[in-house]
């Protein structure tokens, strides 16, 4: 953890948007590469930067569920149960985004299979100059 870092905070994560990010993510999709020299992203190009948070991995090192086999940050397996996320701004070839990540809950609870936990998180895109992107919450089951 970080000085000045919270529990169940992790540490901000900085990203420089490339045309050439934009072009892997566009033709992963089936988008067309926009033109110009401050070319936009996709919509849902931001979750690169979430996902990524600094990592590249291999198939190998993921899960049958495609997420990290190591994936530590919730404390287990999980799914999703929803995802909310607030657009202010576009991004575009050349921005910087800081993405900050914390847990803004942690419930348990008991079902018919046993003991799970309901795990929302918040995830913050933020620009250089610090103006707020892009805001994202998502709630996850863990068990």
């Amino acid at each position: 953890m970080n000085v000045g870092q919270t529990p169940g905070e992790s540490a901000p994560q900085r990203f420089l948007v490339t045309r050439q990010d934009i072009a892997k993510f566009s033709t992963a999709i089936g988008y067309p590469m926009p033109a110009g020299a401050r070319a936009p992203a996709p919509v849902m190009f931001y979750l690169t930067m979430g996902m990524a948070r600094g990592r590249i991995l291999t198939r190998e090192q993921l899960g049958v569920d495609g997420l990290p086999a190591e994936e530590t940050a919730l404390g287990g397996r999980f799914m999703a149960a929803g995802t909310e996320v607030w657009f202010h701004e576009d991004l575009a070839v050349g921005d910087v985004v800081t993405v900050r990540q914390k847990i803004l809950d942690d419930t348990r609870k008991t079902g018919r299979h046993g003991d799970f936990r309901l795990v929302t998180v918040q995830r913050e895109y933020v620009g250089e100059d610090g103006r707020l992107v892009i805001d994202e919450r998502y709630t996850r089951v863990v068990r």
